[in-house]
């Protein structure tokens, strides 16, 4: 009985492995805006420390920054 329990940890924890390591592997990060040039798909040269994406109710997504 003791066996099987362990038997069934170890496929358990295998199975979480791949599981997490795959789903890893579905993700792609693309840089949307910086103040480099070559570094993003937008330049914005007024941009300073880009932290996030934000939108209010009705209005369009912006790049939220420390100016």
């Amino acid at each position: 009985m003791q066996g099987r329990r362990i038997s069934l940890a170890i496929a358990l924890s295998a199975a979480l492995v791949l599981a997490s390591s795959a789903a890893v592997a579905q993700y792609q990060l693309t840089t949307l805006g910086s103040n480099q040039v070559k570094q993003a798909s937008h330049i914005d040269p007024l941009l300073v420390n880009g932290w996030g994406v934000v939108h209010g109710p009705g209005t369009p997504w912006w790049i939220s920054d420390n100016n």
